[in-house]
């Protein structure tokens, strides 16, 4: 006989089911407070703890390293997809540890930063404090520095083309490219939360916002010619005044009251002519200006205000701003994510809902484990192809993408913001000084991957972004041309200004560097032979720029430039450069060492040996072991001044 089960307790049964809260996983006393949220990444976690120290655990909760930063710091943390992560005291200490924990470089910021360490396409690290915004490369080399006139007022954001989102405390809105070209928008207030939009929402967006952006065009066009004729009637009627008080101050010569009003008519009708000129001058302009047309590639804003208000903001080739409501939320906004062309946001009643952008319309709205404590800054929302994921101090909760709740998770006494791993655990700081990690589920993101993380989304085009401006110049190839532009690109990045010429410095410095190794036969009186030093100076300039997408082109200069001087200089660059995600350089590297023959230069052997130390520190295992392959072989049979290099950096990496 079958046991029949009470609907009702069927039902308290599920719910319970559902509501279960996980026992941790593990847990670990940190001796501090963790005191923001920590970070979490290819299968580990690092914290920030309130005594000063950064403490790394694996996933399984075995600890893999501890740094001391000597300060305190403040309560952001950073890593790269290299592993590398920044942190910062909180006298303006900017400070990047690698994979194991060992410093690689500080940098004096002069303030502390406001919001966390943004990390771009090609590992370049964008720095907010109160006053500016500051860009470096992995390696620790300023590229550019944006001033602010107000402190930010929401954490700094990037946008999908790998640029920067900022708002200021008093509306501004700034985009920044990776290069520090910025537009701005004025806005009402300070929003609550912003968000760039991925492609598919903003080209949904594309024929309504041309729509109406052209009703806005013709009103401006109406509204300007309406005002050019109001000023041209008012000069009329100047003019009209003027005639008559000069043919009254012609019938009468001797009154002095009748001259004066007719110079001060005559003054009037000359200033109401100028006005309307002006006015039907800006009138043309405008009409001249064909409507904005939108393709959904630009960089497409969604800003949400305290009130549950919304707009998009947009910006058109010729750096318009035009902005389109939105529909309001139901309630005071905590966080949003987008994927594709759907919304998922996280609002102050406890909901969480799934909006289609593309067919204008609420997919569905769930229950969470909001708390009525929990705020914007203290809450995040992670959207990717495992479903929707609210995380806020109180705790978290995860769904599938049609809706139904996978789990929920409550966080008692937490001092800081939770973080979610791709491999389902909840990492969470407590008042008690104890990180605790929840194991919630085993859904496997996929993802393309480096053999350090996650590969980057895009590229900024610095690896190969020749031709250069000056490729066509006549006189390219003039020797005091050559120095005064490599002096004037030395300058720039010693001083941090390379800005918006860093691509076409880059551009030049290949072709001198690499104009042997490009076209080693083909030396002419229009292409004549760049000398030795000039090229060597290219390729170590390179280095204050490079990154993970310059690195190719170094290594291609290693391979295949005859001179030993290049190559040692190439090799130099990739050592200060610090990143090889792919294995490229130690490729190149292992082909200049293998086979060790007796008349290998020692210049070559000596940078390559420096280099791999370097890359050896910067990135940790796997490729460490590769590159300590390389120092022991050049350590053991190499020519001696190698031999001494490679034992140094040996003997450094223990």
């Amino acid at each position: 006989m079958k046991t029949k089960i009470p609907a009702f307790l069927f039902c308290v049964f599920c719910i319970t089911t559902l509501h279960a809260q996980q026992a941790p996983y593990w847990r670990h006393a940190l001796g501090g407070a963790v005191i923001g949220a920590p970070a979490a990444q290819v299968e580990s976690v690092a914290a920030v703890c309130d005594g000063g120290n950064v403490q790394a655990y694996s996933r399984e909760g075995r600890e893999l390293w501890n740094f001391n930063a000597q300060g305190r710091l403040t309560p952001f943390i950073t890593r790269s997809r290299e592993g590398t992560s920044y942190i910062c005291r909180t006298n303006g200490l900017l400070i990047a540890l690698n994979r194991v924990g060992q410093e690689l470089w500080r940098v004096n910021l002069g303030a502390p930063i406001t919001s966390p360490v943004q990390v771009g396409f090609d590992g370049r690290i964008f720095v907010p404090t109160a006053s500016r915004i500051a860009c470096y490369t992995a390696s620790g080399f300023p590229l550019w520095s944006k001033p602010l006139t107000q402190p930010l007022g929401l954490p700094l954001q990037l946008d999908k083309q790998g640029g920067l989102l900022a708002i200021q405390n008093d509306g501004e809105l700034l985009v920044l490219n990776a290069f520090g070209k910025a537009l701005s928008r004025r806005l009402s207030e300070t929003p609550a939360l912003f968000i760039a939009l991925d492609t598919p929402a903003a080209e949904s967006l594309a024929p309504e916002a041309t729509e109406a952006a052209a009703e806005a065009f013709k009103a401006a066009v109406a509204e300007a010619a309406k005002t050019a004729e109001e000023a041209a009637k008012a000069a009329a009627v100047a003019r009209e005044a003027a005639e008559k008080a000069a043919a009254a101050a012609k019938a009468a010569p001797d009154n002095q009251a009748a001259q004066n009003t007719a110079a001060q008519a005559r003054g009037a009708a000359e200033a109401a002519a100028r006005l309307a000129g002006e006015k039907a001058t800006a009138a043309a302009d405008i009409a001249s200006k064909f409507p904005p047309v939108f393709t959904g590639a630009e960089t497409t804003l969604l800003v949400v205000y305290k009130t549950g208000k919304a707009e998009t903001i947009r910006w058109t080739r010729s750096e318009q701003s035009f902005a389109l409501a939105f529909p309001a939320l139901a309630a005071a906004p905590l966080a949003v994510a987008s994927r594709g062309d759907k919304l998922g946001m996280a609002l102050a009643n406890g909901k969480v809902s799934l909006y289609s952008v593309g067919e204008k319309r609420s997919l569905w709205s769930g229950d969470s484990h909001i708390a009525n404590s929990d705020t914007p800054a203290e809450s995040s929302l992670i959207y990717d192809e495992r479903g929707l994921y609210a995380l806020s101090k109180s705790g978290a909760t995860g769904y599938f993408e049609d809706g139904k709740q996978h789990w929920l998770q409550r966080i008692q006494d937490a001092k800081s913001p939770p973080a979610f791993s791709d491999e389902g655990i909840l990492y969470s700081g407590g008042n008690d000084w104890v990180l605790y990690a929840y194991h919630l589920e085993d859904t496997i993101k996929t993802q393309r991957q480096s053999i350090y993380g996650p590969a980057p989304e895009g590229s900024y085009g610095t690896g190969n972004p020749r031709p250069s401006p000056w490729a066509e110049d006549f006189n390219r190839y003039e020797e005091r041309e050559i120095r005064d532009r490599l002096e004037r690109i030395s300058t720039a990045a010693r001083e941090g200004r390379l800005g918006e010429n860093e691509r076409s410095y880059a551009a030049y410095l290949m072709e001198i560097a690499g104009s042997i190794a490009d076209a080693p036969m083909n030396q002419s009186p229009l292409h004549p032979l760049i000398h030795v030093n000039y090229r060597v100076e290219a390729a170590r300039l390179l280095a204050y720029m490079g990154s993970r997408e310059t690195i190719p082109f170094l290594a291609g200069l290693c391979r295949s430039d005859p001179d030993p001087l290049v190559k040692a200089a190439a090799a130099e660059a990739i050592g200060y450069i610090g990143v090889d995600p792919d294995g490229i350089a130690l490729a190149a590297f292992r082909s200049m060492i293998f086979p060790l023959i007796p008349n290998r230069d020692e210049r070559v052997l000596a940078a390559v040996a420096a280099a791999t130390g370097s890359l050896c520190r910067f990135s940790g295992p796997p490729l460490s072991e590769a590159g300590i392959r390389l120092l022991s072989a050049v350590a053991d049979i190499g020519p001696a001044f190698a031999q001494a290099v490679a034992r140094k950096e040996l003997q450094s990496l223990r």
